[in-house]
């Protein structure tokens, strides 16, 4: 017999998965009750209300409390569950006719992925959520998240994504978001080995987030920019003379120039 656990801090269920669906979305009901009562906010309380609001077919709290689990997981860095918890909120929303939602929570499992060097799953999630939407302005960013996760993987579309992004992008009301779609494009030249194009692009995007960095304050989004790129090359020389050394960190590039002029040549790989 296949038995399903049903429970509150109150009591413990055995369900067999062939009882009628009515009850057995009542029985749902009356767990989450149950734990609600027992004055249920743990982080367990809430993925379990989650999972039983969800079964009793009561999307919006369902929604509500699995957003709450993917919190809770993420305070602990639990990956796997913060991805279980939002993928869980998502079906919810779209059981509810949320785009909206959806799209976010698309993009937060996206985000989540890439945080934990995931890319071609990052991507994935990125690319479902710009399917949900038609603004060129969230679809920029989207693009230029989805360009972070196909840069590890050379795939060409992220070229494309991006300069699509940057049509939109406005430099001087959105200069961080700019800079950080013209750094991802410096990668894709840099692992193509087109240095010279790198360098030009990383240029422009440290001039922009170069006020930035001067401010008092800086965005969690705009600190990983300004810490690894904030340091503008100057005007490239003859490469006998000095030759610039772009390295690149899982999300944003560095720049380092050294002295080279002894060499006659050298070779960057990526």
């Amino acid at each position: 017999m296949d038995l399903s656990y049903v429970g509150s801090a109150a009591h413990k269920l055995f369900v067999n998965e062939e009882l009628n669906p009515i009850r057995r979305r009542r029985l749902h009901r009356n767990a989450a009750a149950g734990l609600q009562q027992s004055g249920g906010n743990s982080a367990c309380a809430v993925e379990r209300l989650a999972h039983h609001y969800i079964r009793a077919g009561d999307y919006e709290n369902g929604l509500i409390y699995a957003k709450r689990a993917a919190a809770e997981a993420e305070r602990v860095f639990a990956i796997d569950e913060v991805v279980a918890a939002y993928g869980h909120a998502r079906d919810c929303a779209e059981a509810l006719g949320l785009v909206e939602e959806q799209l976010s929570l698309e993009e937060a499992i996206g985000k989540t992925y890439l945080l934990h060097g995931d890319m071609i799953p990052a991507g994935e999630h990125f690319e479902r959520a710009m399917a949900l939407t038609t603004d060129p302005h969230v679809r920029a960013r989207l693009q230029t998240e989805a360009a972070t996760s196909l840069v590890a993987t050379g795939d060409q579309r992220g070229i494309e994504y991006l300069h699509e992004a940057l049509k939109f992008l406005d430099p001087v009301k959105e200069p961080v978001a700019t800079a950080n779609a013209l750094s991802n494009e410096a990668r894709f030249h840099h692992l193509a080995g087109r240095h010279r194009d790198a360098i030009e692009l990383l240029t422009r995007a440290a001039d922009l987030v170069a006020p930035t960095a001067a401010a008092d304050e800086v965005s969690s989004f705009a600190a990983p920019i300004i810490s690894n790129g904030a340091s503008t090359p100057p005007e490239v020389p003859e490469p006998r003379e000095i030759i610039q050394i772009v390295a690149f960190t899982s999300r944003t590039p560095v720049i380092s120039v050294f002295d080279t002029s002894p060499l006659s040549s050298v070779s960057i790989t990526s």
